[in-house]
């Protein structure tokens, strides 16, 4: 899966984004399970005005898949709340997102 990365004002990095692909936030959760090290914690329901599709653990650190006004061609993936994570946990996560395949992740 293709990612860019993502950095704050201040030059730090914050997270990534992904394509949104995926119609549901059950298919997101499938596709991060299969990603190793990776736990999901809570799913959106469906009708939820939520813009958080899933909430998930890596590395110990709690992280999210947010879409930005409920309608963005990409999801945002980084720390819950903004709390500050070494870049070392977001690019491993970032590599793994990268290296996992999406093969029979229904919509």
């Amino acid at each position: 899966m293709k990612t860019f990365l993502l950095n704050g004002d201040e030059g730090q990095l914050i997270g990534f984004e992904i394509s949104n692909s995926f119609l549901s936030s059950s298919g997101i959760a499938k596709y991060i399970r299969r990603i190793k090290g990776c736990e999901v914690v809570g799913t959106r329901r469906w009708f939820s005005a939520d813009e958080v599709h899933v909430h998930f653990l890596f590395s110990g650190k709690r992280f999210i898949v947010w879409e930005p006004f409920g309608d963005n061609s990409r999801l945002w993936v980084g720390p819950e709340d903004g709390e500050v994570t070494p870049p070392e946990i977001i690019y491993e996560l970032k590599a793994n997102f990268e290296g996992t395949s999406r093969v029979s992740i229904s919509r």
